[in-house]
C-alpha cells in the first residue's frame, strides 16, 4: 500500500485545530487524511480522488469515518463541490500530494510503469480523454518531440520522437520499451524510460494545467490565512508551485522547500525526490 510522505512535517506546518476543515485534494489511500483525522475532533476532511478504481476501494475503507467525505473528482474540479457544501472561503488546510500512487504503478493495469507489460492508457480517470496508444496514432513527430522536451526534460528528443513515429502502432508498454531499447545505451535506458513515461503521463492527463487549476481552486476554498501543503516529485511540478511564490494570492511559508529526512527515505524510498512547499492565502 502507498506510504504517505512527510506526514509529520505537513501536520506541523499546517497547524490543524480541533475544528479544522481540511481538503485532501489527492486522497489516494488516505494516509495524510488519517493523520489529520486523529487531530480534528469537530472538524471535517473532504477528499478528492480522480482514479475510479482507487475511489471504489477507499470508499469502502473509510465508510465508518464519520468526518471524512470522499468524492470521485479531480482537484481541478473540486471548487464546485466545495461551493455546494457551503465551504467557500472557510477551509483551513488543503493538501496536494502530486506523486503517483503505488497502486496506480503496480496494480492498476493502466500502463504507468515501464516494468510491466500493460496497455498504454495512462489516464488517471477512464471517464476523461483518450488513452495514450490512441493519441500516439495522431501525434506528429514535432508534437511528440515537444512533449518529451517540455514534460520529460529530455535534452535531445528528436531521435526518440522520430523512432516512435517510425514504429507505430504502439499499443503496450512493452512495445514502447522495446522501441527505446533499440536507440538507447544500456547504461542510460532506465533513466530514459522514466523520463519518457513521465512525459507522456503528464501530457495525457494535462497535469501542469490541472495543477495550476487545483491551486487556484484551493485559493477559492481557503479562508484568509489558510494553508496549502504541496508535495512535488520532479522539477516540472516544482516550478509550477514555485511560480505561485510571486503571486499576489499567497505568501510562501518556507523560502526553500523542505525535504524528507534520511530516516524516512530509508523506510520509504519513493519519498527520496519529494519537496514540500507551503502557501498561505493572503
Amino acid at each position: 500500500m502507498h506510504k504517505p510522505v512527510m506526514v509529520n512535517e505537513i501536520v506541523k506546518l499546517t497547524e490543524p485545530k480541533k475544528d479544522s476543515i481540511i481538503i485532501d485534494a489527492t486522497f489516494g489511500f488516505g494516509g495524510h487524511s488519517k493523520a489529520f483525522y486523529e487531530i480534528i475532533e469537530n472538524g471535517l476532511i473532504i477528499g478528492f480522488e480522480k482514479n475510479e478504481m482507487t475511489y471504489e476501494i477507499v470508499k469502502k475503507m473509510f465508510k465508518n469515518y464519520s468526518r471524512i467525505l470522499i468524492y470521485n473528482v479531480g482537484y481541478e474540479n473540486m471548487a464546485e463541490i466545495i461551493e455546494k457544501l457551503g465551504f467557500f472561503n472557510k477551509v483551513d488546510i488543503v493538501i496536494f500530494d502530486l506523486g503517483l500512487s503505488s497502486f496506480l504503478i503496480e496494480r492498476s493495469g493502466l500502463g504507468f510503469s515501464y516494468k510491466r507489460n500493460e496497455i498504454l492508457d495512462m489516464r488517471f480517470s477512464q471517464k476523461e480523454g483518450k488513452p495514450l496508444y490512441q493519441l500516439l496514432e495522431t501525434l506528429t513527430q514535432k508534437e511528440i518531440e515537444r512533449i518529451l522536451k517540455n514534460y520529460g526534460d529530455i535534452k535531445n528528443p528528436y531521435r526518440i520522437s522520430q523512432t516512435i513515429i517510425d514504429n507505430k502502432p504502439i499499443k503496450t508498454t512493452k512495445d514502447l520499451v522495446n522501441i527505446l531499447k533499440k536507440i538507447t545505451p544500456r547504461n542510460k535506458l532506465d533513466k530514459t524510460l522514466k523520463k519518457v513515461f513521465q512525459a507522456f503521463r503528464i501530457y495525457v492527463n494535462d497535469e501542469i494545467e490541472n495543477i495550476k487549476k487545483g491551486i487556484l481552486n484551493a485559493y477559492k476554498c481557503l479562508k484568509v490565512g489558510g494553508r496549502i501543503a504541496v508535495l512535488s516529485y520532479h522539477s516540472i511540478e516544482d516550478r509550477v508551485i514555485k511560480s505561485f511564490y510571486r503571486s499576489p494570492l499567497f505568501i510562501p511559508l518556507l523560502k526553500k522547500p523542505l525535504k524528507p529526512s534520511d530516516e524516512e527515505i530509508i523506510i520509504n524510498p519513493r519519498a527520496r525526490s519529494a519537496k514540500l512547499r507551503i502557501l498561505i492565502k493572503k
